[in-house]
């Protein structure tokens, strides 16, 4: 599953609005920083 479209389905934030939140480097995974919705 894409991450954007699981920030999506398990917060308030619509796929714009979390690929914003991707790409500003505000999620990490394993405390790595991902950048892309396709991680």
């Amino acid at each position: 599953m894409r991450l954007d479209k699981y920030l999506c389905e398990s917060t308030d934030l619509t796929r714009s609005q979390a690929r914003r939140v991707l790409s500003a480097g505000e999620i990490t995974i394993n405390g790595d920083v991902v950048l892309k919705g396709t991680h």
